[in-house]
């Protein structure tokens, strides 16, 4: 991993074997980097494959950007599905869409929603969004086997980009 400046930040190995039948092989991997402490600008990861029985390598080089997250009023938010049905204690399934209103890419980040009961306290979840939001688009994040145990119309909130929807369960039959 370097930097716009063509210093070495960091690297990351991985040693696969692969036994192959026919010509060749095709084999997904990823790496990830904590980036926390980085600043924001332009990176170039290199990524190298190499096959020593075989002698032969290929690499290449992907650039990207370090950019500041999506904040108040740069994002909003909508539910893309919602189940007509979602009951109480049950788990439903729904997508929640993002739109990026800026003229830049950038992400919608947070570790957090808050989920706030129309007659009780609000709480804080662990529910972390980190989403790559195209300048002037959008994206839909599916979430699975959701359950709340309560019913009535709750508000979800994401206090980064300043944003909330509102969505009713169902008491149960």
């Amino acid at each position: 991993m370097f930097d716009d400046e063509g210093a070495r930040l960091d690297t990351n190995t991985r040693e696969v074997n692969v036994v192959a039948d026919g010509d060749s092989v095709s084999r997904q991997a990823w790496f990830a980097f904590d980036t926390t402490d980085w600043t924001m600008g332009d990176y170039t990861a290199e990524v190298l494959a190499n096959s020593e029985e075989y002698d032969t390598s290929i690499s290449t080089e992907v650039a990207f950007d370090i950019v500041e997250p999506l904040g108040a009023g740069e994002a909003e938010m909508y539910i893309e599905e919602f189940p007509d049905d979602a009951v109480a204690g049950e788990p439903f399934d729904w997508t929640l869409g993002f739109r990026n209103r800026t003229d830049r890419d950038s992400s919608v980040v947070t570790d957090t929603v808050t989920l706030d009961p129309a007659r009780a306290d609000s709480v804080e979840v662990d529910f972390s969004y980190h989403e790559n939001v195209p300048a002037n688009g959008e994206i839909q994040v599916e979430r699975d086997d959701i359950r709340i145990n309560r019913p009535g119309t709750f508000t979800y909130r994401i206090d980064e980009i300043d944003d909330e929807v509102s969505f009713s369960i169902d008491p149960p039959e």
